[in-house]
């Protein structure tokens, strides 16, 4: 009886299969199979699964779901199509949020069969899952937020990555992996009972971030300006340090001619000053000589010797006879006038011996 039973069971499901056949596997679906069977029979999630790429037979009791593997994105924006996820801060101001999030479904045995079991069996359900737990997470991380920490880039990204941390806390259990969460970019504004948008608060957050900008951009051409004229400043200051070094060089190098100069002149003036002392001293050893005893024989001596260095042709003798003081001049000869200088020493030299007594 159980035997035609079953038979019979069979034989319904093979005509009634839509899914029979063999099916290709794409390059990132894994296949699981479901068999339409009570669960004495082996009925429910096959344990099995088919890998990318394999050709699969499906009975006609079995159903196939492909479960795709490739990284997957949602996106959460201000378009109709994917409308903003809302959240609120803590002040009470409400936010739209444009969210991004890439995940992916782990591709082994255990978490495939996991996801098709507890999440869904195609790509559409398990986007559905993880939008409404992103859709959580964020909600959750951003109403901890102030308003002024909305407009804090490193506040932002603090609560973005507890948004991921919850997540995968979440949906790891499924064998879902989060890759990356982003907030795209965020708006202060709520929806009125006629479903118009009231923006007012983020338009005058918008004028203050405008003025900021300006304002930032204004300090950056000043600090450009500031940044050239000290470029021009410092060209000049060494400009000027090097005419300075040059003037210095140019004194030291006077100095130093000066000294040698001076020096010279100092050396020259010593010389003559000893020259002139030695002169002095010559002098006054002459004119101690010629102070003594023997000093007018050594006039004499000394006119002489003048004389016949400027070899001389006429010598004055004395005056004329008649007593007109008129000048004797006489030519005479050199070796003439010596002979006669010769016998005028001799005479007073005899004149000056006194004579012995008797």
């Amino acid at each position: 009886m159980i035997k035609k039973f079953l038979a019979m069971s069979l034989l319904v499901l093979s005509l009634t299969g839509c899914d029979a056949g063999f099916r290709q596997m794409g390059a990132t679906e894994y296949g699981v199979i479901f068999r339409n069977l009570p669960h004495f029979l082996g009925g429910g999630i096959a344990s099995k699964v088919h890998e990318p790429g394999a050709l699969v037979f499906v009975y006609p009791w079995e159903e196939m779901f492909r479960i795709d593997t490739s990284v997957r994105e949602i996106t959460w924006g201000f378009q109709k199509d994917n409308g903003h996820i809302a959240a609120r801060a803590l002040d009470g101001n409400e936010v739209a949020l444009a969210v991004s999030v890439r995940y992916q479904v782990i591709p082994n045995e255990v978490g495939l069969t996991k996801v098709v079991d507890l999440v869904g069996t195609n790509p559409e359900e398990i986007d559905k899952f993880v939008r409404s737990a992103t859709t959580a997470a964020v909600r959750l991380a951003m109403n901890e937020l102030h308003t002024n920490d909305f407009l804090k880039t490193e506040n932002r990204y603090k609560a973005v990555d507890k948004v991921r941390a919850n997540l995968k806390t979440q949906l790891n259990p499924f064998d879902i992996d989060i890759n990356s969460i982003n907030l795209d970019d965020f708006r202060f504004e709520r929806t009125l009972e006629d479903d118009k948008i009231d923006a007012s608060y983020q338009d005058k957050l918008n004028e203050t971030q405008r003025i900021r900008e300006e304002t930032e951009r204004e300090k950056a051409r000043v600090e450009t300006i500031i940044a050239q004229k000290q470029q021009e400043l410092n060209d000049v200051q060494a400009k000027v340090n090097r005419q300075i070094a040059e003037a210095e060089g140019y004194k030291k190098q006077s100095e130093t001619r000066g000294d040698s100069y001076l020096e010279a002149r100092k050396n020259e003036a010593q010389s003559i000053l000893a020259v002139g002392q030695s002169e002095a001293k010559g002098l006054e050893e002459k004119v101690n000589a010629l102070s003594g005893s023997g000093g007018k024989a050594l006039l004499r001596l000394e006119i002489a010797k003048n004389l016949l260095k400027s070899n001389p042709r006429f010598f004055v003798m004395g005056s004329s006879a008649d007593q007109s003081h008129a000048l004797d001049v006489r030519r005479t000869d050199t070796n003439q006038l010596l002979e006669q200088a010769g016998i005028f020493e001799g005479m007073q030299s005899r004149a000056t011996i006194p004579r012995a007594k008797k």
